[in-house]
């Protein structure tokens, strides 16, 4: 790993703490997201994948694509769960 992935991925693990906190707004949680998307090599997969589909569910979320709270929550829970996974 070079040091540019391990700082990002270390500044993501704590973006996600802020988030899940309610420190760190949607919009920014998902600048940490594409930043570490492009750090990301190609061929580890199941980290792109789960950055992109982080990057959508908070596109939807920001863009009120999504409007039922409680749903909105649960997709929040669910892909910092999966982020955080995949990350470790």
């Amino acid at each position: 790993m070079d040091d540019r992935y391990e700082r990002l991925r270390g500044q993501l693990l704590e973006a996600i703490a802020e988030h899940e906190r309610g420190d760190l707004t949607d919009e920014d949680l998902r600048g940490y997201v594409r930043d570490m998307y492009g750090a990301v090599d190609p061929r580890r997969k199941a980290e792109r994948e789960a950055l992109f589909e982080a990057d959508v569910t908070l596109e939807l979320v920001t863009d009120g694509i999504l409007d039922d709270p409680r749903q909105n929550a649960y997709r929040l829970r669910r892909m910092r769960r999966n982020l955080r996974e995949v990350m470790q």
